[in-house]
């Protein structure tokens, strides 16, 4: 009898928490307060720089011929200063639902790309 008390109180504990969890997130999503895409899987693309822009912290590559623009993740994590047009670049990036793609790390490719 001890433990199917237990077990029902545990249980009830754990929904109770869960529960408000669920609802905070919800109030946070609807401020705008929580990024979405914190799970979003990574990504990797090959593609040839074809715009930077520094003031906006975004760069255009060419890939597949596709123009593909990405954002670095926050100001002053990757900077975009580096990169300069014509340079092949190999980057890991996520991509919202909304279609915004947000480049974590970027690196110099050894690779060729056809356009």
């Amino acid at each position: 009898m001890k433990r199917w008390l237990t077990f029902t109180l545990t249980l009830t504990v754990l929904m109770a928490f869960t529960t408000l969890a669920a609802a905070q997130q919800k109030a946070q999503e609807k401020k705008g307060t929580i990024k979405l895409d914190r799970f979003a899987p990574l990504r990797q693309m090959t593609g040839k720089v074809t715009q930077v822009n520094p003031t906006a912290n975004t760069f255009t590559v060419t890939a597949k011929g596709q123009s593909v623009t990405f954002i670095a993740q926050a100001p002053g994590e990757l900077t975009v200063l580096d990169v300069k047009v014509g340079e092949i670049l190999d980057i890991t990036y996520t991509e919202t639902p909304g279609g915004t793609k947000k480049a974590t790390t970027i690196k110099s490719s050894k690779r060729t790309v056809g356009d």
